[in-house]
């Protein structure tokens, strides 16, 4: 599972995202990234998995809920 943290948010309590790639029928799981806040989370979520500013409207993120 991927993880990675952003610098920035290093001082801030970082959240679990979970990160998707639409496509086809399902959704395909592409793994986990921390930040503080969304707009961080997607930007991580590009950076790691090289996701092309073309592909970029395929990407979902999402909070992950702890129970």
């Amino acid at each position: 599972m991927n993880v990675r943290n952003s610098k920035s948010a290093k001082s801030s309590k970082l959240t679990d995202w979970l990160v998707y790639r639409l496509g086809g029928a399902r959704a395909a799981y592409l793994g986990l990234v921390k930040a503080p806040d969304l707009e961080t989370a997607q930007a991580i979520a590009y950076e790691e998995f090289e996701v092309p500013p073309a592909e970029r409207r395929r990407i979902i993120v999402q909070e992950m809920r702890h129970a």
